[in-house]
């Protein structure tokens, strides 16, 4: 099955690639296959902007079945903290694990008190 449709759109004056949107529709079950999923995504992205000097503006948008809450491996995989402006508070330290803790718990499908430390560490 497809998971990322991605398609280069250029302007009708220009033979330059202007913009790249992606359709995707990621798996419903795990985290670590979202991210490998995105992860192809953004691959087929980085081959329309190969001849460019720069990355081509990208638009990702479909089921990406999950929340992009703080603390998610998506979320993660996709934000650039410096510039996201849902980049976790100033002080991540306790509050950035809180955020690991409950979004590993809720991908897993467990209570949060029945965690691992292995299992947060694999998150």
């Amino acid at each position: 099955t497809n998971t990322c449709i991605t398609q280069a759109f250029r302007s009708v004056d220009s033979d330059d690639a202007s913009i790249v949107i992606s359709s995707i529709h990621l798996d419903a079950s795990r985290e670590e296959k979202r991210c490998a999923q995105i992860q192809r995504c953004l691959g087929q992205t980085a081959s329309f902007s190969s001849h460019q000097p720069y990355a081509l503006p990208l638009i990702i948008a479909g089921d990406y079945n999950c929340e992009l809450s703080i603390g998610s491996c998506v979320s993660a995989f996709l934000s650039n903290s410096d510039d996201n402006n849902s980049s976790p508070p100033k002080d991540e330290g306790k509050e950035m694990d809180e955020y690991k803790l409950r979004e590993c718990a809720a991908a897993l499908r467990i209570p949060l008190t029945f965690v691992t430390p292995d299992q947060l560490k694999q998150w």
